[in-house]
């Protein structure tokens, strides 16, 4: 699914992932952000894209995911 980054770059994009998840192995979330990141580097805008992994499995660690969109929406420019 990484190269339906290029419908979202050059926009922030956050990519949340548990490391314990077996409904999407960390192996493959990698993967695919290896693609999502040579995306971004193209649109000239690698700092834009970002992931974030969790100690959980397929499940919303609200703290952490908060914490990055706070931190990424800190850095925008409205």
């Amino acid at each position: 699914m990484g190269d339906l980054a290029c419908l979202i770059a050059p926009r922030k994009l956050i990519v949340i992932a548990g490391e314990k998840d077996l409904i999407f192995p960390m192996s493959g979330v990698e993967k695919s952000f290896d693609t999502i990141r040579r995306i971004y580097e193209k649109e000239g805008m690698p700092e834009n894209c970002r992931l974030v992994k969790t100690p959980m499995a397929h499940w919303w660690c609200k703290d952490l995911v908060w914490d990055a969109i706070k931190e990424e929406t800190g850095k925008m420019s409205w």
